[in-house]
């Protein structure tokens, strides 16, 4: 049952996640400049990813600043 919770809430985080920040993106104030956030480059990463956030892990916060 908790596993079925879980992934309930996990699945649409990382749908938004990886819309919002996945692949390569413009630079939100420069729309010439393209950057990416490490760990979301492909959708199969953004699973550990999402997870290490959740954890208060290490993760590429500077780079997802500049997107949103």
């Amino acid at each position: 049952k908790f596993l079925f919770l879980y992934m309930e809430f996990y699945i649409p985080y990382l749908a938004a996640f990886w819309m919002t920040f996945g692949g390569t993106k413009k630079v939100q104030n420069n729309q010439t400049v393209e950057v990416s956030v490490s760990g979301f480059e492909y959708p199969g990463q953004i699973f550990f990813s999402l997870f290490r956030l959740t954890l208060v892990d290490d993760y590429d916060y500077d780079n997802m600043l500049l997107i949103d």
